[in-house]
């Protein structure tokens, strides 16, 4: 009976350090995807031009934007 009760102490111990390491194991990925996602929008953003954009309201209240 005691045997039991170890053994299942056991494996109860060894499926928390379990979930702790994939819980690490991704939120590292996650940091490592972020980061490749904001590189990537880094450099779509340096090779833009900048644009300028002026927007008004025309005497109807209609939108009128010019680039």
């Amino acid at each position: 009976m005691i045997l039991i009760i170890c053994l299942v102490l056991f494996t109860w111990a060894l499926d928390g350090l379990c979930a702790d390491y994939d819980h690490e194991a991704e939120r590292r990925n996650d940091y490592r995807r972020s980061e490749r996602r904001h590189k990537e929008m880094m450099e779509v953003m340096k090779n833009r031009k900048k644009v300028t954009r002026t927007v008004a309201r025309d005497e109807h209240g209609r939108f009128v934007a010019q680039n």
